[in-house]
């Protein structure tokens, strides 16, 4: 089942942190315009993201792309700062770049969930009007 976002509380604490801060509620959305986003600001396709070593600069943009469809403001800077703060706290960042991966597998970014949609919109058609039942 795909699911169309993810809660994503990593940074809430790091949030809470800054005096008069509000905590805001973020999700993860790997929908299309995150992934061309992921793309653009990286310069790799989201099916290198796993052979990449550069694991700060493809968390940061992962996670920006991820988040931004909530909040318009929110910079790979901001995202970076956010994502230092929550490493310097404790947080590991293969945990984030995880959290991120799993939430856009989760959501079927990679196009291998188990519902997929023929190429063919008329094959599901022909397929039912052939079956002798």
């Amino acid at each position: 089942m795909i699911v169309e976002k993810t809660p994503f509380t990593l940074f809430e604490a790091v949030e809470a942190a800054a005096p008069g801060a509000v905590i805001r509620r973020r999700n993860l959305r790997f929908d299309i315009n995150a992934l061309a986003d992921f793309e653009q600001e990286t310069g790799m396709g989201f099916g290198q993201l796993m052979a990449t070593r550069a694991i700060f600069a493809t968390a940061r943009a992962l996670l920006w792309a991820g988040l931004k469809h909530e909040d318009r403001t929110l910079t790979v800077d901001k995202v970076g700062h956010l994502l230092g703060k929550y490493v310097q706290r404790g947080g590991a960042i293969d945990i984030a770049l995880t959290t991120a991966f799993e939430a856009a597998k989760e959501q079927g970014a990679f196009g291998d969930n188990k519902e997929e949609v023929p190429a063919d919109p008329n094959a599901q058609e022909q397929a039912a009007s052939s079956d002798p039942t």
